[in-house]
């Protein structure tokens, strides 16, 4: 079809290939925009079932507009053919990113996240997906989760288009209930998301085995495998949250994808806490030779001690500071908590000097971005002194560069105007094997 032009849409390329359908990459003509095509394999077309199916998809999809599912255009006809017009994604499948092996906890815990966000959303319109894998888990370019292939949907409370007693879904990802080909709810794609968050953590499925059988009677009767066979680094969290959603006995299993969601993020929420935090802790840690960053931050609050000079000296004296956010000068986002951290430590250790009032964190945060001047801050803070820098951490060396400003602020044509005076210039680096060197 590579080169054909149907209905409205110009084929580009094959994408992909599933059990009932093939995928392309096509420009819609009349919108000018690339879209994705669905159609039934040509041994198909004729069945009206497996049309039924499509056009169920179809009509499921459509009835979802979340961020973490896939979006559906349109289900059109075209020279015999039915197709699904949907958006095209670019990025990876998450069946090929697993092929790499088991992802790091923080990428899992994100995708857990998205997946379980997105499967929560689709059960409370009523639509249980019966076909959740890594296969129809699509991961953007920037990090987004697309759930896929609504194939195999089924509707709470309606009629089953397929007959008593037969099995739909990939065998490897069935439920003990759809392996045994019984009547199935939400609690399925519980089942498989737990199959996923699995698959994520470790590598690889906890039922495997050379035949469909063989995997069906393990996930019927055996237990899945232990996490401790090489995948130690899993925290326990993350294996209980897994064990809930493998119970067998589905009334036992978590019961609904929201509370996994809550689970998850509040989960994610701890360990974001943490780093932010103790960056320090994990960066040491990492690196066992930086045990001088605690060097570093001793002799930057004793430069900060000169504060106490200004102090009780005039009418002027400094009774509050604001740590404005450090910067990160790498240009990478993810080293933003390693910056964030160092704030928070400098405003943590210099509240506890007690001498003067500092600014908390939640209320310096909001300038980190916000285009404003050192005199406008200084203003809406009430504050005589701000601290601004930068800390930047390499493979081998963290880099800190802190100045205090002195605000003054006067009356003058009945005006307020600040005058921003730099006091104190300080820039520390720590190098391996943990030497301290000022700048």
């Amino acid at each position: 079809m590579v080169g054909t032009k149907i209905s409205h849409y110009e084929i580009l390329e094959k994408i992909g290939e599933g059990g009932m359908g093939v995928v392309y990459k096509a420009r819609d003509t009349k919108l000018d925009r690339i879209v994705a095509l669905k159609f039934l394999h040509s041994d198909l077309t004729g069945d009206p079932d497996a049309k039924a199916r499509l056009i169920k998809e179809a009509q499921a999809a459509a009835k979802l507009d979340h961020p973490n599912i896939c979006t559906v255009y349109e289900i059109d006809e075209s020279d015999d053919l039915t197709f699904i017009s949907m958006n095209y994604i670019e990025g990876k499948n998450l069946d090929d990113i697993l092929a790499r092996g088991a992802l790091p906890i923080d990428e899992a815990l994100d995708i857990a996240i998205q997946i379980a966000a997105g499967v929560q959303n689709a059960h409370e319109h009523g639509i249980i997906h019966r076909d959740i894998k890594s296969a129809n888990i699509m991961v953007t370019d920037d990090g987004q989760v697309k759930i896929m292939d609504f194939g195999l949907v089924k509707f709470i409370g309606k009629k089953k288009i397929t007959k008593s007693g037969t099995k739909l879904g990939t065998v490897s990802y069935m439920s003990p209930e759809q392996a045994c080909g019984e009547e199935v709810d939400h609690r399925t794609d519980i089942w498989s998301f737990g199959m996923v968050l699995y698959e994520m953590l470790t590598g690889h499925l906890p039922f495997r085995g050379e035949l469909e059988r063989t995997v069906m009677n393990a996930i019927i009767n055996q237990h899945p495998e232990p996490f401790d066979k090489g995948d130690t680094d899993s925290p326990e969290y993350l294996k209980s949250i897994v064990a809930k959603c493998l119970v067998k006995d589905r009334e036992q299993r978590y019961q609904s994808a929201g509370t996994i969601l809550a689970d998850l993020k509040a989960k994610n929420r701890a360990i974001v806490a943490k780093s932010r935090s103790t960056p320090l802790r994990a960066f040491i840690k990492k690196h066992k030779y930086m045990s001088g960053i605690s060097i570093l931050l001793l002799i930057a609050l004793l430069s900060f001690g000169k504060i106490y000079w200004f102090a009780d000296r005039s009418e002027a004296a400094i009774d509050a500071i604001a740590i404005l956010p450090l910067a990160n000068l790498t240009g990478d986002p993810e080293q933003d908590f390693f910056s964030d951290g160092m704030t928070d430590a400098l405003i943590n250790e210099l509240g506890k000097i007690g001498r003067f009032r500092v600014i908390s964190r939640t209320s310096v945060m909001q300038y980190k971005k916000a285009p404003k001047s050192i005199p406008e801050i200084a203003d809406e803070l009430n504050v005589k002194a701000v601290v601004e820098g930068a800390a930047i951490q390499t493979n081998d060396s963290v880099r800190v560069s802190v100045k205090l400003i002195e605000a003054i602020l006067s009356a003058k044509f009945g005006a307020r105007v600040t005058i921003v005076i730099t006091k104190m210039f300080y820039c520390f680096t720590v190098n391996s094997p943990g030497t301290l060197r000022k700048n």
